[in-house]
Parts: C-alpha cells; structure tokens; sequence
C-alpha cells in the first residue's frame, strides 16, 4: 500500500535547505546543533503510557512526524556534550562512541499502519562533533 499525504522523501530536500541556511550564518554549529536536539533530545522524558505513544506524539510535536527512523536521547545536553570531549571514544569519520550507556528511545516508522512503534532501551550511542557540540546522531 503507498503513503498517501506527505511523504518522507518531501524531508530531504527541506533538511537540506536548513543545513544550508545553518552553514551560511555566522555560527554554523550551533544552528546545526539546535536542529540535532530537535530531532533527537528529549530531556526529561516526555511521559506517555508507552514507548510507541510516546513515537507518535513526539515525531508529530517536533514536526519530523513522517521521518522512517529516529532516536531520542533522554539526557541532559550537558551530559551528550561530554562525549565530543572525554565521555566518547573516537571511532570513525569524526564519529564519537560514548562510554556510558544512555536511555534512548528509538521509533520506527510502519507505513501500512501509518504510525509508530517505539522501542526503549540503554544503550551506548554514536555520535558526530563539530566544534565540541553534537550535531549528527547515527541510527
């Protein structure tokens, strides 16, 4: 069955446009940080009755309701900040490994039930760094 509405290929070109816009202010990071805690911190967790309530109410309150996959973190900015410096491990392409284990949540887009399941977890999380702050979460 085909989605009907708006469709997760629509976002790319949109994420693009606002990386773009990012990278030509004056602070680039911090723009591109911003857009990172959007879309994947959620400090302190939203309360739902569950993990997959708690996917679509989020992705559709963030605006990034019809994104296929997408992982909040539920930490402190301070705390996912200290893995670009001692708390994360270098691994590859500027990516960095936390040390610690962090309560995420990750949500799964199903198209032919048009909504989300959501899946809690603790797990250690991969992420990029520019300038000391995270900017890219790798699913």
């Amino acid at each position: 069955m085909a989605l009907r509405g708006r469709r997760p290929a629509f976002l790319l070109p949109l994420v693009l446009l606002v990386a773009g816009l990012a990278l030509a202010s004056g602070l680039p990071w911090l723009e591109v940080n911003k857009i990172f805690n959007k879309h994947h911190v959620d400090y302190p967790r939203t309360t739902t009755p569950n993990p997959s309530t708690y996917c679509n109410m989020t992705m559709r309150a963030r605006g990034i309701y019809w994104t296929p996959v997408n992982t909040f973190i539920h930490a402190s900015n301070p705390s996912i900040r200290n893995i670009c410096f001692r708390g994360g491990i270098p691994i590859q392409h500027g990516l960095r490994r936390s040390i610690q284990s962090f309560s995420i949540t990750t949500c799964r887009y199903i198209a032919w039930i048009r909504s989300y399941i959501g899946t809690r977890r603790s797990q250690k999380i991969i992420i990029g760094c520019w300038n000391g702050l995270p900017v890219y979460y790798r699913e």
